[in-house]
């Protein structure tokens, strides 16, 4: 049997409470589940849509680039220069985040950037979601 049934008055209405609570809750989540996928459709403060790759969706005018070890940071402002990109951050040796300045597309600029000699890697700016 329940143990809400032998509750007295008040251990009675604190049972319901948490109970109305934790269903409240329930519903908050499942409704945020749901409108998730357009909350991040929707850049942090802007409303950018996002790009489509065949690897997923990623983030219009970013691209990250890994150079290699060897190249020094002049070079690395000159390539940047070049492709018309600008160092947004530095995530971690050698890595960068891009924004792309010109009018070129990020798939366009990819491309230039794996023809180089001095890039390990170059992939769009991916949106990760956690499932």
């Amino acid at each position: 049997m329940g143990a809400a049934f032998f509750l007295s008055g008040h251990h009675k209405r604190d049972f319901t409470l948490l109970f109305l609570l934790a269903l409240f809750l329930f519903g908050s989540w499942s409704c945020s589940q749901m409108t998730g996928r357009e909350a991040g459709e929707r850049k942090e403060l802007g409303e950018t849509k996002m790009g489509q790759h065949a690897s997923g969706d990623y983030i219009p005018k970013e691209v990250i680039v890994k150079f290699k070890d060897d190249v020094p940071e002049a070079e690395i402002e000159r390539i940047a220069g070049s492709e018309n990109l600008e160092i947004t951050k530095a995530l971690s040796r050698r890595v960068y985040l891009f924004r792309i300045t010109g009018s070129s597309s990020v798939t366009d600029t990819i491309e230039a950037l794996k023809g180089r000699k001095e890039v390990v890697y170059a992939e769009p700016n991916y949106i990760q979601r956690v499932k």
